[in-house]
């Protein structure tokens, strides 16, 4: 038995100095950092595919985290960061799994017949990451 206990953001796909422009879905002040509001996007759910986070030193959105429904508009504006809700074909981060402990309760499914930690991050990824 193993469980995967990994963080929720992935930052290989954050892209500086870029706006995602339009698309807005909700936004929230006083978020510090680019991880953070991927983080909050994620937990947003299905209807967030995307973000904006605003530098604490940007001249009118300083913390700012703008969670987007699409990432299709971008131009380019200094001392922003934008991101995807999940990076594309993400590698989970190291120290992720851990033997022989079981997260009780909150099941979603129970997949039979997966023998190795990479096959049941494979079944996840394809059945409840978008």
């Amino acid at each position: 038995m193993f469980s995967l206990n990994c963080p929720v953001v992935d930052t290989s796909c954050l892209e500086q100095d870029v706006d995602y422009s339009g698309s807005n879905v909700h936004m929230l002040e006083d978020v510090s950092t680019p991880e953070e509001c991927q983080a909050k996007c994620v937990a947003y759910g299905e209807e967030c595919r995307a973000f904006v986070h605003g530098a604490p030193d940007h001249p009118y959105a300083a913390r700012e985290c703008w969670l987007k429904g699409s990432h299709t508009d971008t131009e380019s504006q200094l001392k922003l960061v934008s991101g995807l809700r999940r990076c594309p074909d993400g590698e989970l981060g190291p120290h992720c799994e851990e033997e022989h402990v079981d997260y009780y309760g909150n099941d979603i499914r129970s997949v039979l017949e997966v023998d190795s930690v990479e096959g049941c991050v494979s079944e996840c990824q394809v059945r409840y990451i978008p």
